[in-house]
């Protein structure tokens, strides 16, 4: 298991109400909030956060995710050094603390978090048929599905095996439900505009990229509550707050 490496730059996600909800027979969870943005963090840590929390989302994954965080921030700095060819001091000391981060240690955590945010663009994929319905640009059932359905697709997405099916649903499309408004974001961006792509370079202090995205997320995040083939409450989803 990876160590925290400085609580300090562990992701302020707080929960909007300090006890559950009670509405009739209906136990609500508080709201979780993710604030990031200038105004709360440096460019660094904003893209640190934001992809560290769009791979470990879970409400009992605080500690992986502190990690994922500072994984990020910490590679991202070792490269700068490497391709500036220097090790001399930053003027943030904040950005000198991160840079600590022991560098396979950081290699190590990040192998897991960007396999989980493959799993995210996964899921994104396989939500499309309901986002392009949303952007009116209806997706035409492939061959031999008679209807959309997330079991249907799942299936489709897997070759027609049920077994390797049944697993993606248990362990891509479970595990994505806390972000599945983020990860469509990021797959209507790219369609619509274009940019990197998760498994190519990505530049962490890209701030507006990622206020443009968290802007659509909770726009979208609106249309996936209120599709019922998604079974997902606003309560159920991880928010993210851009602070200017």
């Amino acid at each position: 298991m990876y160590q925290v490496v400085n609580s300090r730059y562990q992701a302020d996600i707080r929960l909007i109400s300090p006890v559950f909800l009670v509405v009739g027979t209906e136990v609500r969870m508080p709201r979780r909030e993710l604030r990031l943005g200038p105004g709360e963090c440096s460019d660094l840590e904003t893209g640190a956060r934001f992809f560290s929390a769009l791979a470990v989302p879970g409400v009992d994954e605080e500690i992986a995710r502190t990690n994922a965080e500072v994984a990020w921030a910490g590679q991202f700095l070792h490269e700068a050094n490497r391709i500036d060819g220097s090790s001399a001091p930053f003027a943030d000391p904040r950005l000198n603390e991160l840079v600590n981060a022991d560098p396979a240690w950081c290699g190590a955590a990040l192998r897991t978090s960007r396999r989980r945010l493959g799993d995210r663009m996964r899921t994104a994929r396989s939500v499309r048929p309901w986002i392009r319905d949303w952007l009116e640009r209806p997706q035409p059932l492939p061959g031999g599905m008679k209807k959309f359905s997330q079991r249907q697709i799942a299936k489709y997405l897997s070759g027609g095996d049920q077994e390797k099916a049944d697993n993606f649903q248990k362990r891509v499309l479970r595990p994505s439900r806390p972000v599945l408004h983020l990860a469509v974001a990021i797959d209507v961006h790219d369609f619509e505009v274009g940019h990197i792509k998760l498994d190519c370079g990505i530049n962490l202090t890209d701030v507006d990229w990622f206020s443009r995205l968290v802007l659509l997320s909770n726009v979208l995040k609106m249309h996936i509550c209120a599709t019922a083939a998604f079974r997902l409450r606003e309560q159920d989803l991880l928010h993210f707050v851009w602070v200017e």
